[in-house]
């Protein structure tokens, strides 16, 4: 990563959900990012590479200080982990502790779908979702939801010094 973090100190945004049929969605979702100030982190944006691209997408996840999760209708193609690949960047972004924004996408999910919507939506564990019917409308939920997100508060980072933090 040739990123220098004391050059470009925006929060890094992961944009996790299925990739096919999606990329209205993607852009709009990138677009607010951008606009909340923060860098958006898209796996269609990672150069060729050695790693495998579920490293890939991993690295990705754990290279940011927060995730924006849309879940649509459908589950995705299990992985060799047995889940999706956005069900897999979501339980790492949990695992490391990042920010997660949820949107859920209106319409009937599959079963599978459903059974990770309950999850991700639990009332104890889970998290605070945003529903929308047209990327429009997600783009406008995305930048609401990380404009609140702040103040940014300053914390260190692994490469040392300081920067801002969701």
């Amino acid at each position: 990563n040739s990123r220098n973090p004391m050059i470009d100190a925006r929060p890094r945004v992961f944009v996790s959900s299925l990739m096919i049929g999606y990329g209205a969605v993607r852009d709009a979702v990138t677009g607010a990012i951008e606009r909340a100030g923060c860098e958006p982190v898209r796996t269609e944006y990672f150069p060729a590479g050695t790693v495998s691209p579920r490293t890939a997408c991993l690295d990705g996840v754990a290279s940011c200080d927060g995730i924006a999760l849309i879940l649509g209708v459908r589950y995705g193609e299990p992985t060799v982990a047995g889940i999706s690949a956005t069900d897999e960047e979501y339980r790492e972004a949990v695992r490391l502790k990042k920010h997660i924004f949820v949107f859920l996408e209106d319409g009937d999910r599959e079963p599978r779908q459903q059974e990770f919507v309950r999850s991700v939506e639990d009332y104890v564990d889970g998290h605070w979702r945003k529903s929308f019917r047209s990327p429009e409308q997600l783009e406008g939920l995305v930048e609401q939801a990380l404009c609140e997100g702040r103040p940014m508060v300053a914390a260190g980072n692994a490469e040392g010094g300081f920067r801002e933090r969701i």
